[in-house]
């Protein structure tokens, strides 16, 4: 015995292939499985030839295409022919404008999306591996996809070689959407208002290495065959049941490597740009807006190895992004290409490379392209394509290795020793100091700084440091080191370096100052007179602290002086001030007092009423008395001597003169007297005034016409 089998099939003849919704033909599976090839197009549909007669969409009707394997997309199409053929029938359609398929429509941000992630293909439709990734920083493994909240990365490797250079590119792009939004507002079958807001982000971490002779401008197209589009779509329900919108997205884009002049480089590029996108259709007119609203703006290049510049280069991501409707190939969208540049002239193997540290400069620029077919939302306007002129966001120029200034090359005090055997000199030690920028253009090297020191009688190379930099409160950085035993018999140099992957590179030569220089710390006279001396950072005698127990029932006060600047200076003593004027760094005045100077810059001076003169180096102080007799006094002396102005008492008459010659100490053959000759207060009055010196030419102290000693003690700076 067999079971009968009872089919519920109904006959073709008898089947429904449409349900009429809003006067469109909305196809169901009982058509639409007679659809024979995949819908790619707005103008077509190819059917089966068995198809039956009822299951053809009729010409003049407008339809519905739900989506399915052979519409992905869905189609909302009005019929303009249909073709038979021996094996197919083909169908000819025009996209429905949406005002004509719904009365009233409101889509925005708060409608409820569904976003399908389509997948990453190349330029042939082959799909290319990518990771979902969420929130930049935060990967996953998910598979779902949300537009605001996920974003891909996509690994890109690539190379070419031709006549005129090569280039090898691998690296990683990121593709996120911090915004994006379609609104569409229909009342009344007419359009009131269409907008395409799109807030991508993109970031660029590549390497590579690239050597180009361009005499013009050119542009490769890095990566267009291997990734050419990124595809999803959005579904969102309207009033109407059964015409959902569908909105296939595409995202383009390529890597972009334009270049003019030659360029040699192993390069690094790593930055991130968001864009800001917008197409508007209001009261009959288009508007459009692309922007840049965030950028890294620090420096996105990195130097590998090699570095070999002379002109411009420019790398960037050139993005499309295209909404369509239903599976329409146009539609409204935006093309962007944020690119990164760097022009100047730079080539790391030049030997003055960090004498001459050449500035590069690096920022980023945007070109794009705004595009619209109206047609596709019931506005026939045709094309709206706008062309937006390139423009710079940001730029810098930085110098290619770090910039210093600020340096010095000082003796430390009390460290003046004996030179070792065999040598007639002494040994001194110097502290080196200089400030560096921490901004430079490879940073990213970590590029050490040092100084090395040179004699300058052969240019042989002493001591190298490369001293740990302390940071600054304005983010700079500063560096010392201490060089000992540099002899005070020869002469250096130094030169500060820049270290890295093996480069060393000097920069300009820095003369170091070896001698000993010394300035009084303290005077004392017989057994009633002290003085203290202190000075400002430039060496400047400031104030010295008199101690003068009873002379002649006279107390001296403490002096001090006031630079008012550098060739003008204020002598205080408590009670007279007494102005001082300088010149070149020497004194050419002190109160009534007329200093002058030979050729070789000795003091030979002219003195009025003046007292207590004493120079060291280019200091000179001046105790004003009362005026009691004039003294004309002539007098030769030399920096490392110190003289007081010994003037004629009350019992001299006028005209009394004396004269003091001195010989100028020479450090290895230093004179022992000193001769004053002349009448001192009477005539054919002389005496001899005898010096002694220390070791480096100094005077220790001396013993004056009326019997007093004079001993200094000083220290070095």
């Amino acid at each position: 015995c067999q079971k009968n089998e009872v089919s519920t099939d109904k006959p073709e003849e008898e089947k429904n292939y449409y349900q009429e919704i809003n006067d469109i033909n909305v196809l169901d599976k009982n058509a639409t499985k007679f659809i024979d090839e995949e819908i790619t197009s707005d103008s077509r549909i190819v059917f089966s030839a068995d198809t039956p007669e009822d299951a053809i969409p009729k010409v003049g009707t407008g339809i519905f295409i739900p989506e399915s394997e052979k519409a992905p997309y869905g189609m909302l199409s009005e019929v303009l022919s249909v073709n038979k053929e021996s094996e197919r029938i083909v169908v000819t359609t025009e996209p429905l404008p949406l005002a004509e398929a719904f009365e009233s429509l409101s889509i925005d941000s708060s409608s409820p999306w569904e976003t399908t992630l389509e997948g990453v293909f190349d330029e042939d439709g082959n799909p290319v591996e990518y990771e979902i990734v969420g929130k930049p920083g935060e990967a996953t493994r998910s598979t779902d996809f949300e537009l605001t909240e996920n974003g891909l990365s996509i690994p890109v490797k690539t190379g070419q070689e031709s006549g005129d250079g090569s280039y090898a590119v691998v690296g990683n792009v990121g593709i996120f959407f911090e915004k994006f939004d379609l609104s569409i507002d229909i009342d009344k079958h007419g359009v009131n208002g269409i907008s395409l807001v799109a807030a991508p982000s993109l970031e660029v971490d590549f390497g590579g290495n690239v050597e180009l002779k361009a005499e013009r401008e050119r542009v490769i197209e890095l990566f267009r065959k291997q990734i050419h589009t990124v595809r999803f779509k959005i579904r969102i329900p309207t009033p109407v049941a059964g015409i959902p919108i569908i909105i296939p997205v595409r995202i383009s884009f390529d890597c972009l490597f334009e270049a003019s002049g030659t360029v040699a480089w192993d390069f690094g590029v790593k930055y991130k740009n968001t864009l800001d996108c917008k197409v508007v259709f209001d009261n009959g007119k288009w508007g459009s807006e692309v922007k840049s609203v965030k950028s890294s703006n620090g420096n996105p290049w990195t130097v590998t190895q090699n570095l070999g510049v002379d002109g411009e280069i420019d790398l960037g991501v050139k993005v499309g992004i295209l909404a369509g409707l239903y599976t329409t190939n146009l539609g409204i969208g935006v093309y962007a290409t944020p690119k990164v540049y760097l022009g100047g002239e730079a080539e790391l193997d030049s030997e003055d490379l960090y004498k001459v540290n050449p500035s590069l400069e690096y920022g980023l620029k945007i070109s794009s392209e705004v595009f619209a077919i109206a047609k596709l939302f019931g506005k026939d306007l045709g094309k709206c394509n706008v062309e937006l002129p390139d423009y710079t966001i940001w730029s810098k120029a930085l110098p290619l290795l770090p910039s210093l200034s600020g340096f010095e090359a000082k003796k430390i005090a009390g460290t003046t020793k004996s030179a070792t055997s065999g040598s007639s000199g002494k040994q001194v030690s110097v502290e080196i100091g200089w400030r560096q920028n921490p901004e430079y253009f490879m940073s990213s090297k970590d590029v050490k700084t040092g100084v090395a020191i040179f004699n300058k009688a052969d240019g042989t190379e002493v001591a190298s440091f490369m001293p740990t930099p302390e940071s600054g409160p304005d983010g700079s950085y500063s560096y010392k080191t201490t060089v000992p035993g540099l002899s005070t018999d020869s002469t250096y140099y130094a030169e500060t370096f820049a270290y890295w992957d093996g480069y060393k590179k000097f920069g300009r030569d820095n003369d170091i100052d070896t001698k000993v220089r010394k300035r009084i710390k303290t005077l004392k006279i017989g057994k009633s007179e002290y003085y203290t001396f202190s000075y400002d950072e430039k060496n400047r005698m400031v104030s010295y602290d008199s101690k003068i127990f009873v002379v002649d029932e006279w107390i001296c006060d403490n002096i001090s002086v006031v630079y008012n600047s550098d060739t003008e200076a204020v002598v205080n003593d408590g009670g007279e001030k007494i102005s001082v004027e300088f010149k070149n760094g020497l004194p050419i005045r002190i109160g009534r007092c007329s200093i002058k100077h030979d050729s070789e810059g000795h003091v030979i001076g002219d003195g009025v009423a003046c007292e207590n003169t004493w120079y060291d180096g280019n200091i000179v102080t001046c105790y004003y008395e009362p005026l009691r007799e004039t003294s004309h006094i002539s007098y030769t002396n030399h920096p490392n001597l110190f003289y007081p102005d010994m003037i004629c008492t009350e019992s001299c008459s006028l005209p009394d003169y004396y004269n003091i010659l001195v010989q100028h100490p020479i450090t290895k053959n230093l004179p022992s007297r000193i001769a004053a000759t002349g009448p001192y207060c009477g005539p054919g009055s002389s005496w001899n005034i005898t010096y002694t010196f220390d070791s480096d030419g100094y005077v220790s102290s001396f013993r004056d016409g009326e019997g007093l000693t004079h001993s200094f003690e000083y220290e070095t700076y």
